[in-house]
């Protein structure tokens, strides 16, 4: 997953969480910081087509999150959101996932050293 479409992810998952209903392609775009909702449009077709979200073709606030998608980082559910997105913007420049750097941390300590 490249950075655009994770961050676009993330930004849908936030935005269902916090308002109860998916946000429109200019939504994303606006809070992705894209120019466009064309661009936005090839970002969800690729979250579609890798099973993280679905949407009802035609139909603006369709997107919803997968089964696949929820059960990606259940080992995070209980943390506060703005830790979880804390944590994935470190996993992201890690490379690694959100939760194998969470269970790093577990195991080396919060501030990376061992013990």
């Amino acid at each position: 997953m490249t950075e655009a479409q994770h961050r676009a992810f993330r930004f849908i998952c936030t935005y269902i969480e916090m308002r109860g209903r998916s946000p429109t392609f200019q939504e994303i775009a606006d809070g992705i910081g894209l120019k466009t909702r064309s661009a936005v449009h090839r970002i969800v077709d690729i979250l579609v087509s890798e099973d993280l979200i679905s949407r009802a073709l035609g139909r603006p606030c369709s997107i919803r999150l997968t089964a696949k998608a929820m059960c990606e980082d259940t080992s995070l559910i209980a943390l506060p959101l703005a830790l979880r997105m804390r944590l994935q913007d470190r996993a992201i420049a890690a490379g690694v996932s959100p939760s194998q750097l969470a269970h790093r941390f577990i195991r080396e300590g919060l501030d990376g050293r061992a013990g």
